[in-house]
């Protein structure tokens, strides 16, 4: 039978205090720019629900002292919420509930009490309707939350400096809104083996020890964004095998300094606005993404160690490919079902002797092909019409041959190739149906 609540008042203005300003620092989490604010801290503007920080501050003294405990139709205790604001330790009373009705904020537990039992009031909670954060604690392990199967808000573990596992959310099964997992220092793995639903967003940043995503092997789908940044022991995204869609934003696997290889992203289909690799050095190779159809921008940047890029054979949905700032890169291959582009930039990839790439591309707005200071090598098969075409700073690029098939170019730019004779350029000119409109040597001002 459908879970009835009988409690009066059960509107948005009960939440943590600090939910607004969670929600604004989740959002700059899953900005392009990866920017991060603390989760901590409530002032008058914390967007609570509509509740003003007085009422909230009072709120916490009534769910810590005397909280409501309501039985739904099914017999199963429900505690009216929300628990742990300003810090206040959870009411030993919270035990007798299966359900949490709001928000369950741990937050600053004595480093002298390494163990949970700042969570054992929660040792019987199946649910919890609002958001459970677990930030700045001392705690070890999360057994005390071994038959929690659904949240409806947000999971943050945040700041929590002996934590090694998530082990303790084996029985987790759903979160309705993100997974946050930030910034805690000894974490090694999350172990949610249960989990099959992330609804809105996952964010994985700055956990130095962790070395697997091991529990996250059922996520098919998240609607918003999938972000695994600065992660320094990560080696592989094992974990991430059954990710069809990243969402709206996309994926972005960043300044993770091990991270070797991406093949468990062999499942991924969908990226929305973002596929960003970026930044990882000691990943040798981009393969694997067989499966992939759709990322708006595709970019691939200033990966030290990268050696080379090659499939993508399914990606037709797209309109940025960048690939620039890979100092060891050597060639770029596959990528056969990308068609019309609004731009191909290949830019400061140092050692890049070849480009044979985008053997399906038939259009394009914008080329760009930048400072690649070896690139001697370029090979289009089917690109008839560029909008506009950059060469600009290769020092090796010597013919033009990888554009014959060019019949139509509106702006030409040329410049700074000193292998690139003219009469190669002139060459490449006479095939086209139609002088371009624009033809720029780069000497003007």
């Amino acid at each position: 039978m459908r879970e009835k609540w009988v409690a009066a008042d059960q509107g948005e203005g009960r939440g943590w205090c600090g939910r607004g300003e969670a929600r604004r620092a989740l959002a700059a989490l899953f900005a392009l720019g990866l920017g991060i604010r603390a989760l901590g801290g409530c002032s008058d503007s914390d967007d609570g629900g509509g509740a003003d920080a007085d009422a909230i501050g009072s709120e916490g003294a009534r769910g810590a002292a005397s909280f409501a405990v309501i039985a739904n139709e099914q017999g199963c205790p429900v505690a009216e919420g929300p628990f742990g604001l300003e810090g206040a330790p959870l009411p030993a009373s919270l035990a007798k509930s299966c359900v949490v009705e709001g928000d369950v904020h741990i937050i600053g537990t004595p480093s002298s009490t390494p163990d949970d039992t700042w969570l054992a009031p929660l040792l019987n909670v199946r649910r919890i309707t609002g958001s459970l954060i677990i930030e700045g604690t001392g705690v070890v392990q999360l057994v005390a939350l071994g038959r929690l199967r659904e949240i409806d808000g947000d999971v943050i573990l945040q700041g929590n400096h002996s934590l090694a596992t998530a082990k303790g959310l084996a029985a987790l099964e759903r979160i309705g809104h993100d997974l946050v997992v930030l910034d805690n220092g000894t974490l090694k793995a999350l172990h949610t083996a249960a989990l099959k639903q992330i609804a809105h967003g996952l964010v994985i940043r700055h956990n130095p020890a962790l070395e697997s995503l091991a529990g996250l092997d059922r996520i098919e789908v998240v609607s918003e964004a999938v972000r695994i940044v600065d992660n320094a022991a990560l080696v592989d995204l094992s974990g991430l095998e059954s990710l069809r869609d990243a969402g709206t934003q996309g994926l972005v696997v960043a300044e993770n300094l091990r991270l070797a290889n991406v093949t468990a992203l062999a499942a991924l289909q969908k990226s929305g606005v973002m596929l960003e690799i970026r930044a990882n050095p000691d990943l040798g190779t981009v393969s694997g993404l067989q499966q992939l159809r759709q990322a708006t921008v595709l970019r691939i940047a200033d990966n030290a160690g990268l050696l080379g890029v090659d499939g993508f054979s399914k990606l037709d949905q797209t309109q940025r490919i960048e690939i620039t700032g890979n100092i060891k890169l050597e060639a770029v291959q596959g990528m056969s079902g990308v068609q019309k582009p609004t731009r191909l930039e290949i830019r400061g990839n140092k050692v890049l002797a070849k480009l044979a790439a985008f053997g399906g591309a038939t259009e394009a707005a914008e080329v760009a092909i930048l400072d690649n200071d070896t690139l001697g090598q370029v090979a289009f098969a089917k690109l008839a019409r560029i909008g506009k075409l950059e060469l600009h700073g290769n020092k090796v690029l010597g013919s033009m041959a990888g554009f014959f098939p060019t019949k139509y170019v509106d702006v030409l730019s040329i410049c700074d190739n000193p292998q690139l004779q003219q009469h190669k350029i002139d060459t490449f000119l006479s095939q086209l149906y139609k002088p371009p409109l624009q033809v720029d040597d780069c000497q003007s001002p």
